[in-house]
């Protein structure tokens, strides 16, 4: 018994170091801070960062609450206690009256090393303009115009009441319940847009299928191309002109705004 006990004695005190060591450790690879900015009108709200995720939803009138995530990205190998404190106690933030930015970290070091990520809430009429070099970005409720940008990830819009703009260069975009314009471009990935309102729709993915369904009332004009694939159109009443296959020019309902849909490999549908 003595021996087994002097045995297990090492194992059991390296498992005692580890489970003081994992809160520490967790600690050190994640750091928040948040800010909760008053305003007095319409928004205008600039967010950039080199790497992370980018979420915009609507909250309370009067108040922007910005919660940032400072993360480790692979290959760090400075002291991220001391970089991230330091961002954290003095974030990227900057306020002039209904116009607030969010910089990329200016750090060269954090700036390629860390990831921060953006939760934040805005009153609904707020207009934005988000970019992320890798990260997803998602934005809902908002009834000023969006335009978003992300070198790398998915982007899903929900229930925007102006005009969208959307590019990721790897990934998939999902845009529904849209009430203005689109333009929509991918370099890889598929393009699902659901519009509620009568405005131009431009999609375009270098690799992907694509579904778009238009409103129901007010007419189109529509044009589908596809390198490897085939176009569809389902619509509620006959169209002037069509040609199936890999192209589609035509009109819907007597025509309209330009619907203009594109993809280098995949379907598009549009109903």
């Amino acid at each position: 018994m003595i021996v087994m006990h002097h045995t297990d004695r090492p194992l059991a005190v390296a498992l005692a170091l580890a489970a003081a060591l994992l809160p520490a450790l967790g600690a050190e690879r994640e750091v928040s801070f948040d800010r909760n900015l008053i305003v007095t009108g319409p928004v205008e709200l600039e967010i950039g960062t080199r790497s992370g995720r980018i979420d915009v939803r609507t909250g309370v009138d009067a108040e922007v609450r910005i919660r940032g995530v400072i993360r480790r990205a692979g290959g760090f190998s400075g002291n991220f206690e001391e970089l991230a404190g330091g961002i954290q106690s003095n974030p990227p933030i900057h306020q002039e009256g209904n116009t607030i930015r969010i910089e990329p970290i200016d750090s060269e070091e954090g700036g390629r090393r860390l990831s921060l990520s953006y939760e934040i809430t805005v009153p609904k009429e707020t207009r934005l303009r988000a970019r992320t070099g890798s990260g997803g970005i998602r934005v809902a409720g908002l009834a000023g115009d969006v335009r978003v940008d992300t070198g790398s990830g998915r982007i899903e819009l929900a229930g925007i009441s102006g005009e969208v703009g959307a590019h990721t260069g790897s990934g998939s975009i999902d845009a529904v319940s849209i009430a203005g314009a689109v333009v929509a471009r991918a370099g890889s990935g598929t393009i699902r847009i659901e519009q509620t309102a009568h405005a131009a729709v431009t999609a375009r993915t270098g690799s992907g299928s694509m579904r778009v369904r238009l409103p129901t009332q007010g007419g189109f004009d529509i044009r589908g191309e596809t390198g490897a694939g085939s176009v569809q159109l389902k619509a509620p009443v006959a169209v002037r002109s069509s040609a199936g296959g890999r192209t589609l020019n035509t009109t819907l309902r007597g025509g309209g705004p330009l619907v203009h849909l594109s993809t280098g490999s995949g379907s598009i549908r549009i109903e």
